[in-house]
């Protein structure tokens, strides 16, 4: 593109994020076929987003309301140079907010990533907060879009389930797959939950299950990965207990090489999640070339037909049917399963054909022409 597009994200500092890997990355991928992004974030992250260009916004400037307060007029004035499109990345917060509207303002193109924010669950947090941003300006802002990015079918649906009639580019997230899988061996196999420990992504359901199964798969054990989210894990801990679990494992927070290793070292990996715009984590397991156990709260209704997992119903008696069928399974039918995954993941979700995609996208936003296959609506 002739035109720089301008990336915009709360925090671009929190490795438990989804949304900071997801935006730092394809500001990365971007930056690699020559469209050099700009980024503006309230907290930029370490090193290498350090390479990125990145205009700080301060939120805790005076000011009233939803406009943009006089202190941040130097700031945009700064961010836009050289941009006809601006890509907003989440809903809600005055940095979403204040960006969308200056975008318009100043009369540049906008495209929004809800990232899961208008997902059933998602909306149940803070109601009546995000009720009054969203007669205000959010539903104004998403109306107005050139188009709104949907990671998959399921965020695509929450769109127009929200009255939203804006063009949707339906462009999947992309994923790091390492060059080479080297599996460790442990003294039993495991079974492998990484994600954040939130309620909902259905840990309790895991344990209870857990509980069920342990004593008839002496040779596997449960093993919990994932950043503390507002105090989950101490309850999760304690149910452990109460249940009388003798095989589980807490592996703490685990980023970069150490959530490398956790894949590593495990035979499968289960997510019963209630509801997922994406899921990173299931991506990432499956360019670990490990087979995976998901919910269909997650947008992966492909993982049959690949024959790499099983995307199964949520509750506690479809997890508890599926995990006994898998657990069984051999080592090499396992890891069958799982290679199968990893080249659908390296062939299909790799940052680079995402970036081709996005910057198809941002093309027609902003000059017109045809329309990408990819993209609904008018």
């Amino acid at each position: 593109m002739s035109s720089r597009p301008l990336h915009v994200v709360p925090h671009a500092h929190d490795p438990s994020s989804g949304a900071t890997y997801v935006v730092v990355r394809l500001c990365q991928a971007l930056a690699a076929r020559g469209v050099s992004p700009k980024l503006l974030t309230c907290q930029p992250g370490p090193p290498p987003q350090e390479q990125l260009d990145v205009t700080l916004f301060r939120e805790w400037y005076p000011g009233r309301g939803l406009n943009v307060p006089f202190g941040l007029k130097k700031v945009f004035d700064e961010a836009f140079k050289g941009v006809e499109l601006l890509h907003c990345h989440g809903l809600w917060l005055l940095i979403n907010v204040r960006a969308g509207r200056e975008t318009l303002r100043r009369g540049r193109r906008l495209v929004i990533s809800p990232h899961g924010n208008l997902g059933r669950a998602a909306l149940k947090n803070g109601t009546w907060a995000k009720k009054a941003v969203w007669h205000l300006a959010q539903k104004e802002l998403l109306e107005r879009s050139a188009f709104v990015h949907a990671s998959g079918f399921t965020e695509a649906e929450s769109v127009r389930d929200a009255g939203i009639r804006a063009p949707i580019a339906l462009i999947p997230n992309g994923v790091d797959v390492p060059r080479e899988v080297r599996r460790t061996r442990t003294p039993r196999r495991g079974l492998l939950f990484l994600a954040r420990l939130h309620p909902i992504k259905g840990l309790e359901t895991l344990l209870r299950v857990w509980k069920v199964l342990e004593a008839g798969f002496p040779g596997w054990e449960l093993r919990i990965a994932g950043p503390d989210n507002a105090g989950h894990e101490q309850g999760m801990r304690a149910l452990a207990s109460s249940l009388g679990l003798s095989r589980v494992q807490w592996l703490g927070a685990g980023y970069g090489e150490e959530k490398s290793r956790a894949f590593s070292a495990a035979s499968l990996y289960v997510l019963p999640t209630k509801g997922e715009n994406f899921g990173v984590t299931i991506a990432e397991a499956l360019g670990h070339a490990l087979p995976v156990v998901v919910t269909k709260s997650a947008p992966w209704s492909e993982i049959p037909e690949r024959r790499c997992g099983w995307w199964i119903d949520t509750g506690e008696r479809p997890l508890l049917d599926t995990l006994a069928e898998a657990l069984g399974r051999r080592d090499d039918e396992l890891s069958e399963m799982g290679e199968r995954g990893r080249e659908w993941v390296r062939s299909s979700l790799s940052w680079e054909s995402v970036a081709e995609k996005m910057v198809l996208a941002y093309e027609w936003a902003v000059r017109g022409g045809l329309r990408p296959a990819f993209i609904e609506g008018s």
